[in-house]
């Protein structure tokens, strides 16, 4: 049987910088293509069923799940008609809402990778238009915490063969990229004569929120309890760089008076 054309194939239009990630674009959708595996995997189909299923090429899929192609870069149309495919496929709906909210964060995680510590605009950032929910925060510090949000805890959870990825996958230099940028956003966020009040207090209150909450689980002898023997715990974030917030947030405050 012929194989149906699909436009989700369709790359994203426009140029991105590399992010000073030596040479390599940085990942537009690494957190959406681990959802998307998940997904894949509870229906018990291998990528190239579902790509059959879904009629398209195998290494679409591959490079949803891999990060390298984003989801987030194909046509509204499209990505409503990929969903409507999945539930028809079976898909519990908690994964596919996940799923959105997976975008979302890699939206985050892109502008992050990809604007240069120096060329931070407070007024800009996307950490500035909107409260973030829960959801979303957890969805944002998976690749750090290994810990996945709660709807996904099953399905991340679910036994597999062989060794695979528990989580999202970063570089070390890409966690380090990320935290700077955090940093920098702080610093900036009351420095631009532009920068609105209540978006400058948003961008603080969410960037001195987020390095917290991207700390790992409790460790037990060099490995995550949740995760059980074998497997090691992930890297924690810079402590300097936690501490080095509070500080700029004490600086601009000035020193509590004692009581």
């Amino acid at each position: 049987m012929a194989r149906q054309r699909s436009h989700l194939t369709r790359p994203a239009s426009g140029t991105r910088t590399d992010g000073g990630l030596g040479g390599r674009q940085p990942r537009g959708g690494v957190i959406t293509g681990y959802v998307f595996k998940l997904i894949r995997e509870s229906l018990g189909l291998t990528q190239e069923a579902l790509a059959e299923r879904l009629g398209l090429d195998k290494n679409t899929i591959q490079g949803w799940e891999s990060g390298r192609r984003s989801l987030a870069s194909t046509r509204v149309g499209d990505l409503l008609r990929l969903r409507h495919q999945l539930c028809v496929l079976g898909t519990d709906g908690r994964l596919l809402d996940a799923m959105d909210t997976a975008m979302e964060a890699d939206y985050l995680l892109a502008h992050a990778l990809a604007v240069e510590p120096e060329d931070v605009q407070p007024e800009a950032h996307p950490l500035a238009a909107m409260v973030n929910t829960g959801m979303l925060v957890d969805m944002l510090t998976w690749p750090f915490t290994e810990q996945p949000p709660a709807p996904l805890r099953d399905a991340a959870h679910a036994p597999r063969r062989g060794p695979v990825a528990v989580a999202p996958s970063l570089t070390a230099s890409e966690k380090d990229r990320f935290f700077r940028h955090l940093r920098a956003a702080a610093e900036r966020s009351t420095a631009g004569p532009t920068t609105s009040q209540v978006g400058g207090v948003l961008l603080r209150r969410q960037v001195y929120y987020l390095p917290g909450r991207a700390r790992p689980a409790p460790r037990r002898g060099g490995v995550v309890e949740r995760h059980g023997a074998g497997r090691p715990a992930p890297a924690q974030p810079p402590r300097r760089l936690v501490a080095g917030l509070g500080r700029s947030a004490v600086a601009r405050r000035g020193p509590v008076a004692a009581g």
